[in-house]
């Protein structure tokens, strides 16, 4: 699944979902207002993201995303963390 593909980046709980909503093309307000956080909040995750996968952009972080597969597993996965 995709927690263990992620496993070796070192994320957080919260990076993961931040990671799996912007793979589904949710916006930083969609993702705060899902995971109940404020929007700062996000970008800074969304940031730290960015400097472990050691990538520049929002995009990249999608790319990187499909190329692990959690484009067709996030939904699926995201309910798994909300349980």
């Amino acid at each position: 699944k995709a927690r263990e593909k992620l496993k070796k980046f070192e994320l957080t709980e919260l990076q993961i979902k931040v990671f799996m909503l912007l793979c589904e093309n949710k916006t930083n307000e969609e993702i705060a207002a899902r995971l109940h956080f404020s929007v700062n909040n996000i970008k800074y995750h969304v940031r730290q993201l960015k400097n472990k996968l050691n990538l520049q952009s929002r995009l990249e972080l999608v790319v990187a995303g499909w190329k692990m597969g959690l484009l067709t597993n996030s939904v699926e996965d995201l309910r798994e963390f909300d349980r």
